[in-house]
């Protein structure tokens, strides 16, 4: 489950430079990337912090 965890941050973080590219190219609106920002951080942070837990925990 940790491996799963690190994984999903990781292609969280690789969407999240992505987005941010198409952002800066003009080809995704800044309202759009407002939402799918604030949605791969979300993910990303949950990520990482069930990674963590079960790193430090062993749950």
């Amino acid at each position: 489950m940790n491996r799963i965890n690190g994984v999903i941050a990781g292609l969280s973080f690789l969407g999240l430079l992505s987005a941010s590219g198409y952002a800066e190219m003009d080809k995704l609106p800044m309202g759009g990337y407002t939402v799918l920002a604030a949605l791969l951080l979300g993910v990303m942070l949950i990520s990482v912090r069930s990674a963590v837990k079960h790193y430090y925990e062993g749950d």
